[in-house]
């Protein structure tokens, strides 16, 4: 099971570096960007220690409500922080569509981690 998600934390951070370094426009980079960030952390977490999968996404997703807490309320400038990697990982910049971003995410992060069945219809 750790296999799994170390594939997925190897293949989502490589797609998130190739968003950063080569996407341009706001989907690639200020949608899809965060629902990866989701990924990396999901599979992260369940690479390191959380288990049932749930629970990484779970965890995955507060922490991304978080970190859009922090831009929110604009943290970094509050605090001073001028060092680009530390504003960079945190944010500067609130927008609603992130949160949506981090929840359509999240359940991607359900879906990988098999904890939302299909659905079988009977006749």
């Amino acid at each position: 099971m750790k296999r799994k998600f170390l594939f997925i934390f190897i293949s989502s951070l490589a797609v998130v570096l190739g968003i950063g370094f080569y996407a341009e426009g706001a989907f690639w980079r200020g949608f899809l960007g965060d629902v990866m960030i989701v990924i990396l952390l999901f599979s992260f977490f369940n690479v390191m220690v959380i288990q049932p999968a749930w629970r990484g996404a779970i965890a995955a997703l507060i922490l991304s409500f978080v970190a859009e807490t922090f831009q929110y309320f604009h943290l970094v400038d509050f605090l001073g922080i001028e060092n680009k990697f530390i504003r960079v990982v945190v944010g500067t910049h609130f927008d609603w569509l992130d949160i949506i971003a981090y929840t359509l995410g999240f359940f991607i992060c359900l879906v990988m981690g098999g904890n939302i069945k299909r659905v079988s219809y009977r006749r």
